[in-house]
């Protein structure tokens, strides 16, 4: 039977995994919209992925 702590530390890698996936989707929309030559969506999509870069950091426990 799984302890309270096993369940914390998989719902933490769950978190982590969620939240690399988010950050390389964002990347890759601005990547998209920079290929695209849309100025405003490429800042915006940079801004989204650096905010998620940012909770994820704030949020990983080492």
């Amino acid at each position: 039977m799984l302890t309270q702590t096993d369940i914390n530390a998989i719902a933490l890698s769950l978190d982590a995994s969620l939240g690399e996936t988010a950050i390389a989707a964002a990347v890759l929309r601005a990547q998209w919209a920079s290929a695209s030559g849309d100025q405003d969506k490429t800042y915006n999509w940079k801004r989204i992925a650096e905010q998620l870069e940012v909770m994820r950091a704030s949020t990983t426990v080492h």
